[in-house]
């Protein structure tokens, strides 16, 4: 059996830092891109979700922006974590139609890592905006507030 704590723990700090962003950006007036950017977050969240769930698309799904489907989404990231216990590799398909295979335990981790990736993006539009407020969203910093907060 895994344990699935440090993935669960990510997926948590994703969910966190996800709703950070996006209520952020739903109060601006924002660029196109802002948004476009903070679908496609949540848009591979869902595309790796179905591959792990035995589907591959050729394209990414739609993503619904509220903290409710990023709520939903988590959920069933988790509910995957905790029907696989034992890390099972993932066939898939790329988009290209490509065969891979990828542990359920790596395919997490690039999720995660995706979502920090992009939100480090969208934090880079607003310093070349100049608009200073945005979210701060570091790993470390969660820690943090779930000290606070547990």
């Amino acid at each position: 059996m895994t344990d699935w704590h440090l993935e669960t723990q990510g997926l948590d700090y994703d969910l966190w830092a996800n709703r950070l962003w996006l209520a952020s950006l739903q109060s601006k007036l924002l660029e196109p891109v802002d948004l476009g950017i903070m679908g496609h977050i949540i848009s591979v969240e869902k595309l790796w979700l179905d591959r792990c769930a035995g589907v591959s698309g050729e394209a990414l799904p739609a993503a619904e922006l509220s903290d409710e489907a990023m709520t939903r989404l988590n959920a069933d990231w988790k509910a995957m974590l905790f029907a696989n216990r034992h890390d099972p590799p993932v066939n898939y398909r790329r988009m290209n139609g490509e065969p891979r295979t990828l542990s359920l335990g790596q395919i997490v981790r690039h999720v995660i890592n995706h979502g920090t990736y992009h939100r480090g993006e969208l934090r880079g539009l607003c310093l070349g905006r100049r608009d200073a407020s945005y979210p701060e969203t570091d790993l470390v910093l969660y820690y943090d507030v779930e000290k606070l907060n547990g």
